[in-house]
């Protein structure tokens, strides 16, 4: 099933860019070449940490959610469809004409200087790209799975549409895949194993196109080397880095401090009294920026816009080196194994609103925090905003229940 491989993908591809850069690789990220530094080994046993924690917490906690009740699938109606297709519909004119996402589908604008430049719209329109959208797509996709593909693929095609154009808004190279990954998750719950090959396939082929549009590429080769360097190297280049300031002796900033920022850059401002004309304060502040400044990047820049992949594998070196790897790691297993359980009850339950949300959590902030790192990925005032909002927005379409209980998916 796509949760399994797409957590897999979220520690082989930084475990290969770190084996990459022991290997004498340059990181375009950290801009140097790397060199041996047991950064491969470290991370493996941060991979131990977290299949050990993943089991133990799926044999030894009941992760049951007996507050969710079963209920009655919905019917895919004409009043659920029209519902859902004009929210996306609204929420594509706001992405394209209100924030400006029309002028980098136009290449108009560049990609970077849209979303740096997105002020107030700023909040409303990643709400839309991580939550309201991807799961709305995941809701429908849900309810049409009772029907033949065949069957399905007309009214699925539309909102489709409208989602891909929603994502290519933002300009990132792998927004139409991941938009849809929330649906895919689960749609494709209990496929056997071998329908990920054909998936992985698709979602290659999704950021391929993106590398093609907005890159301007067309040379196969020199889209594919970009590609493999993106999603290994640069997956990897700051962890090892950063690992390699902690192995060499160097004193690492406090993790702690960028902890407040969780609760927003309005309220971290007005209690903390930083704000983004103290730069240097900021970025000490933002885990995010102050990995891409241990990366090597002057301060000029990060406050421009530039940011690194760091992975939660600089979280724990931040911490507190192998022990906070290993810590940071058992974490990651327990809250997989809960959020894996969470969806599969829902499924289990007709509870496509939650599992829709489930999901899209899954990909915008689990996915994000375990790529990325910093546990503001996954405990920011927004994503709490997002799931509220998103809730309210998906029971308003889903309206009343249908009058079959039977379940979907017998897991």
């Amino acid at each position: 099933m796509p949760f399994r491989y797409i957590v897999l993908f979220c520690f082989a591809a930084p475990l290969v860019g770190i084996m990459q850069m022991e290997a004498g690789s340059y990181g375009g990220s950290v801009l140097q070449s790397g060199h041996p530094n047991s950064a491969t080994l470290a991370f493996g046993l941060g991979i131990a940490a977290f299949t050990a924690s993943l089991m133990l917490a799926r044999a030894l906690i009941s992760f049951r959610f007996d507050w969710l009740s079963p209920r009655p699938a919905p019917v895919p109606d004409d009043r659920i469809w029209i519902l859902a297709t004009l929210s996306l519909a609204g929420m594509a004119l706001f992405t394209m004409f209100v924030a400006g996402g029309i002028n980098v589908i136009s290449r108009t604008i560049g990609r970077g200087d849209f979303r740096t430049e997105l002020g107030d719209a700023g909040a409303i329109s990643y709400l839309i790209l991580k939550y309201y959208s991807p799961a709305i797509m995941a809701y429908l996709a849900l309810i049409y799975a009772r029907r033949p593909w065949y069957d399905a693929a007309i009214p699925l095609a539309v909102p489709a549409i409208i989602v891909a154009l929603i994502a290519l808004s933002f300009g990132f190279k792998s927004g139409v895949v991941l938009a849809f990954l929330p649906a895919a998750v689960v749609y494709f719950w209990r496929v056997p194993d071998w329908m990920v090959i054909p998936l992985a396939a698709l979602a290659f082929l999704g950021i391929y196109v993106g590398y093609s549009f907005f890159d301007g590429l067309s040379d196969p080769s020199t889209i594919l080397d970009r590609l493999f360097y993106r999603l290994t190297v640069l997956q990897g280049d700051v962890a090892w880095k950063i690992w390699d300031l902690h192995a060499r002796g160097d004193v690492l900033p406090s993790y702690i401090a960028s902890l407040p920022a969780i609760f927003g850059d309005r309220v971290f401002t007005l209690v903390t009294g930083i704000d983004r004309t103290m730069e240097l304060d900021w970025v000490a502040t933002h885990f995010g920026l102050l990995t891409t400044y241990l990366s090597g990047y002057p301060i000029h820049v990060i406050m421009a816009g530039h940011n690194n992949t760091a992975t939660i594998f600089s979280e724990g070196v931040l911490i507190g080196g192998l022990s906070g790897v290993i810590g940071i790691f058992a974490f990651a297993g327990v809250l997989t194994a809960a959020l894996y359980d969470f969806i599969r009850v829902c499924l289990q339950r007709n509870r496509y609103v939650e599992a829709s949300l489930a999901s899209s959590y899954f990909v915008f902030a689990l996915m994000a925090w375990l790529l990325g790192g910093g546990i503001t990925a996954i405990l920011h005032i927004s994503i709490l905003a997002g799931l509220v909002t998103g809730y309210v927005l998906l029971k308003i379409i889903e309206g009343r229940r249908g009058d079959t209980g039977a379940e979907v998916y017998a897991i």
